[in-house]
């Protein structure tokens, strides 16, 4: 039913970010017709198993198809790769490259191939902090000011069960903001689990926007919310 999938209807919108702060990103980051190096970050804990109301699909076959969806949407000329976190996906590290980084242009059929693999060998447990944190700095070794780094969080919430707080992820992605490589993180939460204030708290560190998505349509518009419009300086509306 839906206590287990996505919500028949709309949840209240997201507080928006520390002004001050989302606007240091905003003039960092540009004007969205920018090309941007874009890292989708997705969950593939034992909770994307579940199936999506109304279809036959589970959470991870959505996902799969709205990062195909939202990497076709990035502006010209940009880059993307794909990771996925659980706990235990590559030793001790909860997170695993699916796709690295790169140029959108001439590689449909990796990121096809790249994307449909998350609905594969779904499980574990969520360590979302730590993954946000590593995806924040492969995004940063990858970003400049002319080409900015974009991580898109794409989570259906849960308990994290790593030892990284939440306060520690936030302290470290305030702290390591630099403007000569700027990053946004964007992050979209779905299903009745996801945890709205700690999307919240984690986008707004880096002047990026947070979604809480409670249906399908409103997931996939979400994704192509965050890979096209750059950061809100005051707040965020649809």
């Amino acid at each position: 039913g839906e206590e287990r999938g996505l919500r028949a209807q709309e949840p209240p919108r997201l507080a928006p970010p520390p002004v001050a702060r989302a606007v240091r990103a905003l003039d960092a980051i540009g004007e969205v017709t920018a090309p941007v190096r874009a890292l989708m970050l997705v969950d593939t804990s034992w909770s994307m198993r579940r199936r999506v109301p109304g279809t036959s699909g589970s959470r991870a076959a959505l996902v799969g198809r709205l990062v195909r969806e939202g990497i076709g949407a990035l502006p010209g000329g940009s880059s993307a790769g794909i990771w996925r976190f659980a706990d235990g996906l590559d030793g001790e590290r909860p997170y695993r490259e699916v796709l690295e980084i790169g140029p959108i242009t001439g590689r449909s059929a990796k990121i096809r191939a790249a994307s449909g693999d998350l609905a594969i060998d779904v499980g574990g447990r969520t360590r979302l902090r730590e993954s946000v944190l590593a995806a924040y700095r492969a995004a940063a070794s990858h970003a400049s000011a002319a080409e900015p780094g974009l991580v898109v969080l794409i989570t259906d919430g849960g308990a994290d069960s790593g030892s990284l707080g939440l306060d520690g992820l936030v302290a470290a992605l305030e702290e390591e903001f630099d403007r000569k490589r700027p990053v946004a993180v964007a992050a979209v939460g779905f299903g009745p689990d996801a945890d709205r204030a700690e999307l919240t708290r984690i986008a707004a560190a880096t002047g990026g926007r947070a979604y809480l998505a409670g249906t399908v349509s409103r997931a996939r518009q979400a994704v192509r919310d965050a890979v096209t419009r750059r950061p809100c300086a005051v707040e965020c509306r649809d």
